[in-house]
């Protein structure tokens, strides 16, 4: 309920309307839900991605209609699944007290409330990402048996989804598998062959679902959606300009080679490459800029649920008057969300509790390392939040017992 009420009573008083990569999604989910399969922007040619999610939520459309109120309820039904995913992950990680605490953080977590009303892929994704973590986890907890083979086809099913809808689910291997090989210290998955196995039938798993769907996607739109490549954000992440932020010159190289995918990301790589090389220190100085956009800020939930709001509406006015004040007070909880996730982990690290936090380190640490070349936007860090929120609720948890022993 305190997930449920506070998004539902923001969906009612905002009216989001869709602007920008969502107006896109919006309207080829409408011709998908009318069976309209050829007609997209240019722009999807080049990031094959971004069908998933309009794909996806134009079947959702064929169904309940597309409503207004059919994306809403979706938000707002992923954003409970989702609390109780990260619960579920707490239960491994901790116990039942600290997923309480952590269900909660989450429910009050302001940008994630104010972003409800915004189409955005993020919230079908989360739920598919978070979800394949807490898969993982069932398989390496407890005994080796034929159960972990369904999991493992779970896991496939969930990380081709997640894949789908934004290209980043493959960012989840690394962690998986440096902790598997170096912290995993279950006695029944000891065995190097074992865990070498069960990495290699998620593998097959994973890329088994993927070619599947592609060749269903592939069929209806006539263009692989398997494929994908950081070219583009590369160039777009190494502007000194711009400060790695998107940007009409760089974006402009989609019309320079015709949106043609291999031309496309093959140049724009060669372009970046030749920025970071040519001006070093520059690009170190570009780093630190990025930085501050990428993770000093929490404005992303208030901006796009409320940018196109009509002021022909008296309450819209008063939103928009004190629109900053809901940024500060989302940044600040934000913040403290940061502060209590680093007391969280040096609490587990101090208390020698189970290891399976360290998955969510290595994650957190490929994003930051990520969005050091990548095109940065306050949006981007949406997905590794919640990661924060199971740290801090960690750390809230043993504030008594840290302020003892300071």
């Amino acid at each position: 309920m305190i997930t449920l009420i506070p998004r539902i009573i923001w969906n009612i008083v905002i009216y989001t309307k869709p602007v920008s990569d969502f107006l896109l999604y919006q309207n080829y989910a409408v011709n998908i839900s009318k069976g309209i399969y050829h007609i997209f922007d240019k722009s999807y040619l080049v990031f094959p991605f971004k069908f998933g999610y309009p794909l996806i939520l134009g079947y959702i459309y064929k169904v309940f209609g597309a409503f207004e109120w059919t994306t809403k309820i979706m938000n707002i039904s992923l954003s409970i699944v989702l609390a109780l995913l990260i619960y579920n992950i707490c239960k491994y990680l901790f116990d039942n007290k600290v997923g309480i605490i952590v269900s909660f953080l989450f429910a009050i977590w302001p940008a994630q409330i104010m972003f409800t009303s915004v189409l955005a892929s993020e919230h079908l994704f989360m739920v598919f990402f978070i979800a394949s973590i807490l898969i993982f986890l069932k398989i390496i907890d407890g005994h080796y048996s034929n159960a972990k083979i369904f999991y493992i086809i779970i896991l496939g099913i969930n990380l081709t989804l997640a894949q789908l809808i934004r290209p980043i689910s493959v960012i989840l291997f690394p962690p998986f598998i440096i902790y598997l090989f170096l912290f995993n210290k279950n006695i029944h998955l000891k065995k190097l062959s074992r865990k070498a196995f069960i990495i290699l039938l998620i593998t097959i798993s994973f890329m088994s679902f993927n070619i599947f769907i592609n060749h269903l996607v592939s069929n209806k739109i006539h263009v692989s959606i398997a494929k994908s490549s950081s070219g583009y954000n590369l160039l777009i992440g190494t502007n000194f300009k711009y400060s790695g932020k998107y940007n009409s010159d760089d974006a402009s190289i989609l019309k320079e080679y015709n949106y043609d995918y291999k031309k496309v990301h093959s140049e724009a790589f060669k372009r970046a490459y030749k920025r970071i090389i040519s001006e070093p220190i520059m690009f170190l100085k570009l780093i630190e800029k990025k930085f501050v956009i990428q993770w000093a800020s929490e404005d992303y939930g208030i901006y796009w649920s409320t940018v196109k709001l009509n002021r022909a509406f008296p309450e819209n006015i008063n939103i928009i008057k004190f629109r900053k004040y809901f940024n500060l007070f989302s940044l600040t909880i934000y913040l403290i969300y940061i502060i209590f996730a680093i007391l969280g982990i040096f609490c587990c690290y101090k208390q020698n509790r189970n290891n399976y936090y360290v998955i969510l380190l290595l994650i957190m640490i490929e994003f930051v390392i990520s969005f050091t070349f990548l095109e940065v936007q306050s949006r981007y860090h949406y997905p590794v939040v919640p990661f924060f929120i199971i740290m801090a609720g960690y750390g809230f948890n043993n504030i008594k017992q840290f302020l003892k022993v300071s």
